[in-house]
């Protein structure tokens, strides 16, 4: 996947896709500031929206999540950025991950 793909590369060269929208998928982060775990990777994840904040918020740790988001950074650090609810996939209720 390109997601796979980006988390392969070099750091030093992620700076190249900031901006660009991943299928982001892996398993929910616990604790503040939420966040995904990505193999072996914890990354955080933002959604400038309090009502999608919320949403995500909502997903209880350990649960598979995949979500379309823009790869961003604030601070240093690389960031998955959530601007909308409907851009969460797998992980609110009633939306169960798929089998195939």
């Amino acid at each position: 996947s390109p997601m796979a793909e980006l988390l392969e590369k070099p750091e030093a060269e992620w700076d190249g896709y900031l901006g660009e929208l991943f299928r982001v998928s892996g398993t929910w982060g616990a604790g503040d500031p939420i966040s995904i775990q990505i193999g072996d990777r914890n990354m955080p994840v933002y959604a400038p929206d309090p009502r999608v904040e919320e949403a995500l918020a909502g997903i209880k740790p350990g649960a598979p999540v995949e979500f379309v988001a823009e790869f961003g950074e604030w601070k240093g650090d690389y960031q998955w950025v959530v601007r909308a609810s409907s851009w969460i996939v797998v992980g609110r209720r009633g939306l169960e991950p798929r089998t195939n």
